[in-house]
Order: structure tokens, then sequence, then C-alpha cells
């Protein structure tokens, strides 16, 4: 049943590993080309890669990128700021961050090398599950933290003085795919203004390995979307997934996971531990 309803849906893309990819856009209206860029290693991937009692023990609520994890955000930045970036993905206008440690480290070198991009924290696109400690809610950075520490001061929705992350506990999986579904809807409006204004857009958004399966399930209409037991799309720490969107939810996806700008720092036989 997975395996049909990805069929059907992927009947309607074009992957960029295929010869098919020579599609034409000619008689499409103008789109919004959106990147996912998954956060560098972080200490909780470490613990996770140990085992499930180092990761219970040892879990942080808002863990920070490993020394990897920095190496792999540098080599992000410069792929993405650089001549062997793919052209499909070149010029964003804004750089959407989640407001997480890993994802604000992993975003720092790209906004220093894109200088011109607007970098926005979009305190909805953080990770399935939210900032807690076991089951217990962490507010998470505030503001001032934020700019004090990145100098990014603008914010998608205002956040609370006490951090950024306001539920009471561990945000569900239901709670996780509504507030998912919330942001697929956003896109689409932000896709919808492409047309209207006759012109493309391309965004990037350094997220999370949950977020991403979540959103791309829920974006092609796979049914299992919100069941972490059948992840559909992993990724890399750092890898790049990107896709275009247009106002009547129409999706094309370009690639999923691409890694040929981390040679030497992933762990390839790791993908879907960490």
């Amino acid at each position: 049943m997975i395996i049909a309803a990805v069929t059907r849906r992927l009947a309607l893309t074009s992957l960029l590993l295929q010869p098919a990819f020579r599609f034409t856009t000619a008689s499409l209206p103008p789109r919004l080309r959106v990147t996912l860029i998954r956060h560098g290693e972080s200490e909780n991937n470490i613990l996770s890669e140990i085992g499930p009692a180092a990761y219970k023990a040892g879990r942080f609520a808002d863990p920070p990128l490993t020394a990897l994890g920095k190496e792999q955000a540098e080599a992000t930045s410069c792929y993405l700021s650089g001549q062997d970036c793919n052209a499909l993905i070149k010029n964003p206008d804004t750089l959407y961050v989640s407001p997480f440690l890993r994802t604000l480290q992993t975003s720092a070198p790209t906004a220093r090398k894109l200088p011109d991009v607007q970098v926005v924290v979009w305190d909805d696109i953080f990770e399935v599950g939210g900032c807690y400690k076991e089951n217990q809610s962490v507010g998470g950075l505030t503001r001032g933290d934020v700019k004090k520490q990145f100098g990014y001061d603008t914010w998608y929705n205002e956040p609370s003085e006490a951090g950024w992350y306001t539920l009471p506990s561990k945000e569900t999986k239901d709670a996780a795919l509504t507030r998912i579904k919330g942001v697929a809807k956003e896109l689409t409006r932000m896709a919808g203004e492409c047309e209207k204004e006759g012109k493309d857009r391309c965004i990037y958004m350094v997220v999370h390995g949950d977020f991403i399966d979540y959103l791309l399930e829920v974006l092609m209409g796979i049914p299992t979307a919100g069941d972490q037991n059948r992840t559909v799309f992993r990724t890399y720490n750092c890898g790049i997934t990107s896709f275009d969107l247009w106002g009547n939810g129409m999706v094309k996806i370009l690639w999923v996971n691409f890694m040929g700008h981390l040679a030497g720092l992933i762990k390839e036989a790791k993908l879907g531990t960490v």
C-alpha cells in the first residue's frame, strides 16, 4: 500500500537522478523552490549511535553540534555559496532556520557566506517531539540568546520571553503532524504568492530528519505521514533535499538526501540511525 501510494505520487515528480528530469516547465506558473538542509551531527546523534540506554541516560534537550557536525556545516556552507553548487538551488532570498541550537549552528556558516540572504528563525519548523528532557518541557533559546549568539533578530512568530518552546511537555506525534501540516500549508501559500507576483522564488530551510520526512509525506499525500515506524525519507546530517511547490499543491521532487558535498564527513552505514 505504501509503495503504491509513493509510486502514484512520484508519477507527478521529476527526480534528478533520472533522465526524465528534462521536463519542460514553460507552461507551469511561477513556483517556490524549497531546499531542506538537515542539521549537522549533534551530541544526541552520538548518543543514539551508541545505543538506546546511552541515549535515554544522556539525551540533551537542546544539543549542540559535535566537532564533526561543525565540519559538516562548514562543508555545506562552502557548497551552497560556491561555484560547485547546483544552479537549480542557487540564489535563495531567505534562509529559514529551526530555533534549536544545532540548526542555528548549522546555518551560521551559510549565513556568513551569503550575507545578502535574509535569515528568519521559524519557530514552527522544529524537530518532532520539541524541546524536552524526560518528557518535561524546556523553553529553549530566547530571542536575546539567538541574537547574541548568531546575530539573528527576525522571527516568523514572536517567541516567548521564556524561550521559543511553549508546549507543556514533549510534543505528541499527532501534534507534530498537525504542526507540520500547517507548515506545508504556509509553504503552499508562499508558492501561491509566487504565482500572483509572476516570479519564481528559492528558499533554504535548515531543519531536522523527522521533520523532513513528515513534511515530504504530507506534501506528497503519503498516508503514513506521522508514523515514525515507517519512515519514508531518511536524511544524513547536512543532507540536502530540494523540491518545487506550486500554489495548487503540486510538488516536483528535484532530489532527496544529496550528500556530494560531504565526502569523508558522513557515516554512510548509519543512515536512519543518526
